[in-house]
C-alpha cells in the first residue's frame, strides 16, 4: 500500500521541486546582479559562496527529480506492467495464450475462407 501512496504523489513531489527551482534561479539572479553592480569584493566572494551552497544542489536535485521521477500515470503505468510481466514469466498457462490465439485465428480464417469459397455464385470470378 506504501507503494501506491508514493505514486499519487509524485506529481506533488514534482510540483514542489519545479517551484523550488525556479524560486532559485530567481534567487540566483537577484544575487548575481546586485554582486555585479557592487564593486565590493567581499560581497562578491558571499555571493559566490552562497551560490555553491545552497543554488547548486538546489538546482541539481531539482533538476535529477524532474527528470527521474515519474509522473503519477507513468508510475502507473510502470507498475502495472510490471506486474503484467512478472506474471506471465511466472505462469506457465500465460505463456500458452499467444500461441492458443495465433492457433484459434488460424482456425476461424481457414473457417471464414472456406464459407467465402462456398456462397460465392456462379460466374462470378476473382
Amino acid at each position: 500500500m506504501s507503494e501506491l501512496y508514493w505514486i499519487t504523489i509524485f506529481d506533488n513531489i514534482k510540483g514542489a521541486t519545479l517551484i523550488s527551482l525556479i524560486s532559485s534561479v530567481i534567487f540566483a539572479y537577484i544575487l548575481v546582479a546586485v554582486s555585479l553592480g557592487s564593486d565590493d569584493e567581499k560581497l562578491k566572494s558571499k555571493v559566490k559562496k552562497i551560490l555553491k551552497r545552497f543554488f547548486l544542489p538546489v538546482a541539481l536535485i531539482s533538476v535529477m527529480v524532474q527528470i527521474f521521477i515519474p509522473t503519477t500515470k507513468q508510475a502507473y503505468i510502470i507498475s502495472g506492467i510490471g506486474g503484467i510481466v512478472e506474471y506471465v514469466k511466472s505462469n506457465d498457462t500465460a505463456k500458452q495464450i499467444p500461441d492458443k490465439a495465433i492457433m484459434a485465428l488460424d482456425k476461424l480464417m481457414d473457417e471464414y475462407l472456406q464459407e467465402e469459397m462456398t456462397t460465392k455464385p456462379k460466374g462470378v470470378e476473382k
